[in-house]
């Protein structure tokens, strides 16, 4: 087998794609991401080198720099859900591509979702269908893709002229599915209030959802 290593110090050439991501290493659907970055290089002779943070500034920075040492070819960020980063935090020294994620100045080129666009369309679909009373289940964070997509669920109804209350979106604790599940109960025991349609910002909090609805005994999708 050809040295590698030795090529490369010999020519510069590493033929390495590093990726840093946050939490897409240990996510099932988001996997796909690092399985099209591998297929990507591997297309034009690369190889990827991954690097997972955890949600951790300093194994970011840490993890960047080790890339860096070896020399990588270029760098693809990458994070679980749609995000603004601090673009000191990102390397300059070689060319950079951010996925689901956005940096504070626009500097650098990016591939995200239409989260906006996306949810409407959700949204539009349950209307499409003949329901007129639509919640949003979501949960309480900052982060950019579940505020575009409330927006977007706001502005499908507004725009098919239904009603929105404070009862309209569900709002979790957190992320997870037993968070998901404790605000849906609360917010489907009312049957005289009951929606007849709920559009789930995340495959987490729609499994909290189902369990909800068990425990409830409704039946999906026959009465919700």
């Amino acid at each position: 087998q050809p040295n590698g290593l030795a090529r490369a110090l010999r020519t510069t050439d590493t033929g390495i794609i590093g990726m840093v991501s946050d939490l897409i290493a240990t996510t099932p659907y988001a996997m796909q991401m690092i399985h099209g970055a591998q297929s990507a290089a591997a297309e034009s002779g690369h190889v990827l080198m991954l690097v997972n943070t955890g949600r951790d500034l300093r194994a970011e920075g840490d993890g960047t720099q080790a890339l860096l040492s070896y020399q990588v070819h270029g760098i693809v960020y990458a994070a679980m859900a749609h995000r603004v980063v601090d673009s000191n935090t990102i390397a300059t020294t070689v060319p950079v591509v951010l996925a689901n994620e956005r940096d504070d100045t626009g500097r650098f080129d990016t591939v995200v979702s239409n989260d906006h666009a996306a949810s409407m369309t959700a949204v539009q679909t349950l209307i499409a269908a003949g329901h007129t009373k639509i919640a949003h289940l979501t949960y309480k964070t900052d982060l950019l893709g579940p505020t575009l997509r409330l927006r977007g669920y706001l502005d499908a109804m507004r725009e098919a002229g239904l009603p929105v209350d404070d009862r309209s979106v569900i709002e979790a604790s957190d992320f997870t599915a037993p968070a998901s599940r404790e605000a849906a109960i609360d917010s489907l025991r009312d049957a005289s209030d009951r929606p007849t349609a709920i559009f789930c910002v995340s495959d987490q909090l729609a499994m909290g959802l189902y369990q909800a609805a068990a425990r409830l005994g409704l039946s999906i999708p026959t009465e919700l």
